[in-house]
């Protein structure tokens, strides 16, 4: 009768209950996003219910530019990401700022974060879905997006993932601004209020931009011509901060 009553206290508590040798069973919990920022503590960024209007105003999330289908130097791009994100944090001083570099492979964030020296705690690198960034504890107002030159939604990768989870809203929003992109430009699009990125995870802006290409199989591929692709990446990392600037901060 003893062993009859402990086994149903324990699963009025919730305990997982092993029938053969009646011991509590271990629930099985998902790690985390993995999050690394430049402070030596390197805790996450405390938030509650995906944290408040202000910390979402002043936040920009994007992922690493042209190292992906573009195939560029991963080591090149991260110098000159971190370059002008460690020029651009100098010279603003609001507190509440946050760039947030969101990048499901580990290696290339190992790069930005061997790269990036300034010792800033508001650069923070994250392998969270930088669709789901109000639901991994980091909420942005804008999303950057690294889309082809006539901003199609298809393909694959983080511009598939972004048109996905904005659904046809953003399309439409896009189509009625711009047409084709040129490498090195930064195009906001204020997300429309039915979007489920808006309603979901808070996001206000998608900033497409086209970064440059090294790989042959794609349109405007600069063979291999750092000198071109540096400038024209670092053109792309500026005109994004630009305009986060004249959103965010204005």
């Amino acid at each position: 009768e003893m062993c009859i009553r402990d086994r149903y206290q324990r699963r009025v508590r919730g305990d997982m209950v092993d029938d053969k040798d009646e011991k509590p069973l271990k629930k099985e919990v998902k790690p985390p996003p993995k999050v690394t920022t430049s402070v030596a503590t390197k805790e996450k960024k405390a938030t509650s219910s995906g944290g408040d209007e202000s910390e979402r105003a002043f936040s920009i999330a994007f992922p690493s530019l042209a190292t992906g289908t573009f195939k560029f130097d991963p080591k090149k791009a991260a110098s000159v990401a971190v370059e002008v994100i460690s020029d651009f944090l100098k010279k603003q001083k609001d507190s509440r700022i946050r760039l947030i570099l969101s990048d499901p492979d580990e290696d290339i964030l190992a790069v930005y974060h061997e790269a990036y020296k300034l010792k800033d705690k508001r650069f923070i690198m994250t392998d969270c879905d930088i669709t789901k960034m109000k639901s991994s504890g980091f909420p942005c107002g804008i999303i950057v997006n690294p889309t082809n030159w006539r901003f199609k939604s298809g393909g694959s990768g983080v511009n598939k993932a972004v048109f996905d989870a904005a659904g046809p809203s953003l399309v439409q929003a896009t189509k009625k601004k711009y047409i084709t992109a040129e490498t090195g430009e930064c195009y906001p699009v204020k997300l429309p209020s039915e979007s489920p990125l808006y309603i979901d995870e808070g996001v206000r802006y998608i900033f497409h931009v086209l970064a440059p290409n090294m790989n042959p199989d794609r349109p405007n591929c600069l063979n291999d011509d750092y000198d071109k692709g540096e400038k024209l990446l670092k053109k792309t990392y500026q005109n994004i901060l630009h305009h986060f600037s004249e959103t965010a901060l204005s």
